[in-house]
């Protein structure tokens, strides 16, 4: 599953984000379970995955997948590591938080990140589609993808995303029930994995791929709760 805005909501602050309690021993007593295997499928960077969850033993993909940490293990990758690209488009990106007020940058290590969560919509909107259009002339000869998601441009590269991630922890072992939910457009891959016996979500309104809906990230918990209790 997916973390921000499927099992949290949403914060200004991405650093705020930070699991509660009662979402840290849910997830960690489903995990316990010797019958489950829980994933977190994140856009989060593996520093900040591993300081929530780094201690529980719950598979963590962070980068949409370009890092894997399995059953408490170190993390690896398989991507290559190229970040020469990221000189051009940092600054691009700089040049339209210096426009655009209220907006900010997270870099990863295969990724750069343009946040605009905290700005005037509408014109962060507006700006928004100047960016795109400077974006993609910028990496039309360069193996990377470009995803407009909730709030955010993220321009990251192509040899990961979470669909080839879910793929790769699906065929470990032969699972008998398969759950995957996610609220973002880069849980469409994900969603995409999922074989058809399987069970997918979509938290919100949006467009998606999945078989169900669900309202918000309170009702995942109310969902995850009754998967707590099972024994």
């Amino acid at each position: 599953m997916d973390y921000d805005g499927t099992l949290i909501k949403f914060h200004k602050r991405p650093q705020k984000a930070e699991p509660d309690d009662e979402l840290y021993s849910l997830l960690t007593g489903i995990n316990s379970n010797d019958k489950n295997k829980l994933v977190i499928v994140s856009s989060r960077d593996r520093k900040t995955l591993e300081s929530w969850f780094g201690k529980t033993g719950i598979c963590l993909a962070a980068e949409h997948g370009a890092w894997i940490k399995e059953d408490g293990n170190v993390w690896k990758t398989k991507v290559s590591f190229d970040d020469k690209w990221k000189k051009e488009i940092l600054g691009i990106f700089k040049s339209y938080v210096d426009r655009t007020p209220k907006t900010f940058i997270e870099e990863k290590d295969f990724s750069l990140v343009w946040h605009y969560r905290n700005a005037d919509r509408d014109f962060a909107l507006m700006r928004l589609e100047e960016l795109k259009c400077d974006i993609i002339s910028a990496v039309e000869n360069l193996n990377l993808g470009i995803i407009d998601g909730d709030k955010l441009l993220e321009v990251k590269s192509m040899n990961t995303d979470k669909g080839k991630v879910s793929s790769i922890l699906l065929n470990r072992a032969n699972y008998d029930f398969i759950l995957s939910i996610g609220d973002d457009v880069t849980d469409e891959d994900m969603f995409d994995a999922v074989p058809n016996f399987g069970y997918t979500i979509k938290v919100g309104k949006k467009n998606s791929k999945a078989r169900y809906r669900i309202k918000s990230y309170k009702e995942v918990i109310e969902l995850l709760k009754l998967f707590g209790d099972s024994k």
